[in-house]
C-alpha cells in the first residue's frame, strides 16, 4: 500500500470511529437524560444497556473526550445524536445508526480489542426494537459510582466483612509458632525461600522494648533476660511490657494521630482560644490502651459516649460516666474557626466536614471528602451519602444552634450539682459586686484628687487635651486622644499606698476587704470536660450543591454509606434507646460500626 493509500485508510478508520462514537454518544446521552430522576428510570436500561455503553463507548465520547461532537455522559446526547445526526430510532434497531455501526463491527474501532459479544449485541437490538425504554426522562446517563451503588460495588473486597482464611500447609512445620508464621512461611516457600535464623536474645529483647513501650531495655534488664533460661522468658517480658504504663503512651499516640489530637490550637486562626481541657481526652486514650479496653467499647464511647450513658439524670458521675463523656473529645479535635464573627455559615459546614473526614478516614478507612462537592469519581460514594453521614453529627454541631469552641464544655459533675453550684456562686458574685462599688466609693474622691494633682504638673499647653483624652471612653477616642492616652495612662493608676485615708475610711476598707476575701473563699468550683453533646432540635441538613453553603439543595435524612449496607435498607438509621434530650444518631452509627 502506498503512503497515500495508508493515510486514506487511516482517515476512513477515523471517520468510521467518529461516526460510531457519535452514535454511541447519542445513545448514552439519552440514557443520561432518563437517569436524572432515579425513581422513574427504567431498571432494564440501567442494568442491561448502560453497562454496555459504559464499557465500550464512553471512553471516547464522554464529558472529557467528545469525539465527533458526541457526549455520552448525558441522556440528552443519546437522543440528540452527534454531528452526523440521530443515532437511535426508537422501535427499530435496524434503522438506528448506533446498532448499525455496532452490528457491522465498525464500532468500536477494529483496533479495539474489547469487542461487543453476541449477547450484548442481541440485548441492544431488543432494547431498541422495544422503543429504547428508559430514555424518556432527564438527568445524568447513569448514577454509576457517581450517584448510585451497585451490587458489584458492594461485592468489592474492601466493602465486605473480613473472612478468616484457612491456614496454609507448609513444609518446615517446626518453624511455625503461630498461624501468622504459616502464612508468611507458605509465601516464602513458594518462592524457594525460608525464614531467617532465630534472632539473638538481646535482639529479641530490644525489639520487644522498642515496639511495645518505645524505650530500650536497661543494662540490668538485658542481663536479667540473658540469665533467664526458662521456656517462657520472652513471653513473660512481653506480658510485663504490656502491663507497663508506657505501653499506653507508646501506642495511644498512634490513635491520637488518627484522631488529629494536639495539645495546642490547630492553626493560627485559633490563637484567640486555647483549649484547656484537651489533655483529658489524651489521658483517656492512654488509659484505654493500658486497660486493654475492647475496641468496640473504645469506639462507641468516642462516637457517642454522651448517648451511651445517662449522664443527664445521674446523681453522681461514676468513672464509667466520666470516661464516656471525656471520650467524645475525639469529635472535638477537628480545627474550628467559628470563634470569629465572619463567614459563620461557611465555617460551620467546614467544621462538620472535618468531623466527617476524621471519622471516615480514621474509622472506615475511606476518604469521602470528594463527595462533599459531588459524587465520588472513583469510589461508590454518592453525593447524598456524604451529607447523610454529616447529618449524623449535625445534632451536636448544630448549624442552627451553634456553640462556639469556648462554649463546648460540660461540667465534671451532674447537671443538678452544677446548677446548685452556679446558683451558690451567683449569690456570692452579687455581693462581691456590691462590695466593689462600696470600695470604689471610698477611694474615688481621693483618686480624683491625686490624678488632678498629677495633671496640674503637666505643661499647660497639653494639660486640657490629656485630661479630655483620659476621661473619654476607649471606643470613643479619636486618633490624637488614643495617642495621648497611651502616653499618659499611668497618671490614672493610683494605689491605696498613694492615698491618705482617714481612720474611719481605713477601717471601712479593711472590713470590706476582709469580707471580699472571705466570700471569694466560699465560692465553689467544678472541672470542665471538652465533650460532645447534642444541642437543640436536630436541624434540617441540606445537601450542599458543589459543597457550598450558599447553594443548599434538598434536605437529607441521617444515614450510613450505601455501599456498606444491604440494598433493601442501604441507609437506614434506627434510633437506639437513648435519653430524650439526645437524637441517638451517633449511638446508632457506633452500634452499626461495631456490630
Amino acid at each position: 500500500m502506498t503512503e497515500k493509500g495508508t493515510c486514506m485508510e487511516i482517515i476512513r478508520q477515523i471517520a468510521r470511529c467518529t461516526r460510531l462514537l457519535l452514535v454511541l454518544g447519542a445513545a448514552l446521552g439519552t440514557a443520561g437524560t432518563a437517569a436524572g430522576q432515579s425513581e422513574s428510570r427504567d431498571a432494564r436500561f440501567e442494568k442491561e444497556i448502560v453497562p454496555i455503553l459504559k464499557q465500550h463507548c464512553v471512553q471516547c465520547h464522554g464529558a472529557k473526550l467528545t469525539r465527533g461532537g458526541l457526549d455520552l455522559s448525558t441522556a440528552a446526547g443519546l437522543v440528540t445524536g452527534s454531528d452526523s445526526g440521530p443515532v437511535i430510532v426508537k422501535g427499530s434497531a435496524d434503522k438506528s445508526m448506533l446498532f448499525e455501526k455496532i452490528a457491522d463491527q465498525t464500532m468500536p474501532p477494529p483496533e479495539k480489542k474489547d469487542r461487543l459479544s453476541d449477547k450484548e449485541i442481541a440485548t441492544l437490538r431488543k432494547w431498541l426494537d422495544d422503543g429504547a425504554p428508559g430514555t424518556e426522562t432527564t438527568g445524568p446517563l447513569t448514577k454509576d459510582k457517581k450517584d448510585s451503588v451497585t451490587e458489584e460495588d458492594r461485592a468489592h473486597w474492601a466493602f465486605r466483612k473480613a473472612v478468616a482464611g484457612a491456614v496454609p500447609p507448609v513444609q518446615t512445620t517446626g518453624r511455625v509458632r503461630t498461624p501468622v508464621d504459616a502464612f508468611v512461611l507458605a509465601k516464602l516457600e513458594s518462592k524457594g525461600l525460608a525464614f531467617s535464623p532465630d534472632a539473638e536474645k538481646t535482639t529479641l529483647l530490644r525489639r520487644a522494648y522498642l515496639d511495645l513501650v518505645g524505650l530500650p531495655p536497661s543494662r540490668e534488664e538485658v542481663q536479667a533476660f540473658l540469665a533467664d533460661t526458662s521456656a517462657d522468658a520472652y513471653e513473660r517480658v512481653v506480658d510485663r511490657l504490656l502491663d507497663s504504663v508506657h505501653y499506653g503512651e507508646r501506642w495511644g499516640r498512634h490513635w491520637l494521630d488518627v484522631a488529629g489530637y494536639t495539645d495546642s490550637p490547630h492553626c493560627d486562626k485559633q490563637g484567640a482560644f486555647l483549649p484547656a481541657e484537651d489533655w483529658r481526652y489524651r489521658d483517656y486514650v492512654v488509659r484505654s490502651f493500658n486497660d486493654d479496653k475492647p475496641y468496640d467499647r473504645f469506639l462507641i464511647e468516642q462516637l457517642a459516649g454522651d448517648e451511651f450513658v445517662d449522664w443527664r439524670s445521674a446523681t453522681r458521675f461514676t468513672p464509667e460516666i466520666l470516661d464516656a463523656l471525656i471520650a467524645t473529645g475525639y469529635l472535638r479535635t477537628t480545627p474550628d474557626w467559628t470563634h470569629s464573627d465572619v463567614f459563620q455559615e461557611a465555617y460551620r459546614y467546614d467544621t462538620l466536614a472535618r468531623v466527617v473526614d476524621n471519622v471516615s478516614t480514621g474509622v472506615l478507612g475511606l476518604t469521602m471528602n470528594c463527595a462533599r462537592c459531588h459524587s465520588h469519581k472513583y469510589e461508590p460514594i454518592p453525593h447524598e451519602d456524604y451529607y447523610r453521614l454529616m447529618a449524623v453529627f449535625a445534632t451536636a454541631y448544630n448549624t442552627e444552634d451553634w456553640l462556639r469552641p469556648e462554649q463546648r464544655f460540660l461540667a465534671d459533675i451532674p447537671p443538678a450539682g452544677r446548677a446548685e453550684i452556679d446558683e451558690h456562686n451567683k449569690k456570692i458574685e452579687t455581693r462581691l459586686e456590691q462590695i466593689k462599688k462600696e470600695l470604689d466609693a471610698v477611694r474615688a474622691p481621693h483618686k480624683k484628687e491625686v490624678i488632678a494633682g498629677r495633671l496640674a504638673m503637666l505643661p499647660e499647653a497639653i494639660r486640657a487635651d490629656v485630661e479630655t483624652a483620659l476621661n473619654t471612653a476607649l471606643e470613643s477616642r479619636n486618633e490624637i486622644q488614643r495617642y495621648l492616652a497611651s502616653k499618659f495612662d499611668s497618671l490614672t493608676m493610683v494605689t491605696d499606698q498613694q492615698i491618705k485615708f482617714t481612720e474611719a475610711e481605713t477601717a471601712s476598707l479593711t472590713k470590706l476587704g476582709n469580707e471580699f476575701g472571705s466570700l471569694q473563699g466560699q465560692k465553689k468550683s467544678y472541672g470542665k470536660l471538652q465533650s460532645l453533646f447534642d444541642v437543640g432540635k436536630p436541624p434540617a441538613l441540606p445537601q450542599l450543591i458543589r459543597g457550598d453553603s450558599r447553594t443548599p439543595g434538598k434536605v437529607v435524612e441521617a444515614g450510613f454509606p450505601s455501599v456498606l449496607c444491604p440494598p433493601d435498607n442501604a441507609s437506614a438509621l434506627r434510633r437506639p434507646e437513648t435519653p430524650a434530650d439526645s437524637s441517638g444518631r451517633r449511638l446508632a452509627l457506633a452500634r452499626w460500626l461495631t456490630s
